[in-house]
């Protein structure tokens, strides 16, 4: 998952997270894999910067990007989780992107293969068990700011302690009639995203789900 690198499609569809929407990215591709880059740049007309594009995962991070940080990645889920995750997100078909960050990377896998016709893009640490028939997804890396259009993703999910900035970085890129869950939430997830305009369907056992 990610190694196959980012979708073109998905790449018409990123900004600049230095100059926010409305300054969308122009593609270099060096290297193409069934419609997807394994390396190449994304510029930023606007502010000139470059963002690379290395093994099939896109840096979207304003400089200085430095290092990723390590840790141990997380375990797959298993498929009553995944399709859990799937109901609460409330994407049943269709096409689009939904947006996995940090933890909730590991639902990768499972997501992209009962959503075939759905991009999932990940940002975080690639699940410990990986097949390498598993289905592809686009693998970014993201800073404080995300590099989407407002109300343009059908469905973010988040896990753990969720930064606040993510949050409602979060809240405004999910699309009008779609959702953000937070599982194993914060006690302040739910009232950040009110804050930030959505409105909480569910606040349960550590599940936080919040719409538009």
């Amino acid at each position: 998952m990610g190694a196959e690198g980012v979708h073109l499609l998905l790449t018409d569809r990123l900004i600049c997270p230095r100059c926010g929407p409305g300054f969308g990215l122009v593609l270099r591709a060096d290297q193409l894999r069934d419609r997807r880059v394994a390396s190449g740049g994304l510029g930023c007309p606007n502010c000139r910067e470059v963002y690379p594009v290395v093994d099939g995962v896109g840096d979207l991070r304003p400089p200085p990007r430095g290092a990723t940080e390590a840790g141990d990645p997380a375990p797959l889920p298993d498929p009553a989780t995944v399709l859990a995750t799937q109901a609460l997100l409330g994407v049943a078909d269709g096409t689009g992107e939904i947006l996995l960050l940090g933890g909730a990377a590991r639902f990768g896998p499972g997501l992209a293969e009962r959503l075939p016709q759905v991009e999932v893009v990940t940002a975080g640490p690639v699940p410990a068990g990986l097949e390498p028939e598993s289905p592809p997804a686009s693998a970014i890396r993201v800073g404080s700011r995300l590099p989407f259009d407002s109300r343009s993703l059908r469905g973010v999910v988040l896990e753990g302690d969720v930064p606040v900035p993510l949050l409602r970085e979060a809240a405004r890129v999910v699309a009008a009639g779609h959702r953000v869950v937070v599982r194993e939430a914060g006690g302040s997830a739910a009232a950040m995203l009110m804050a930030a305009g959505l409105t909480v369907r569910l606040d349960e056992d550590g599940v936080v789900v919040a719409g538009r």
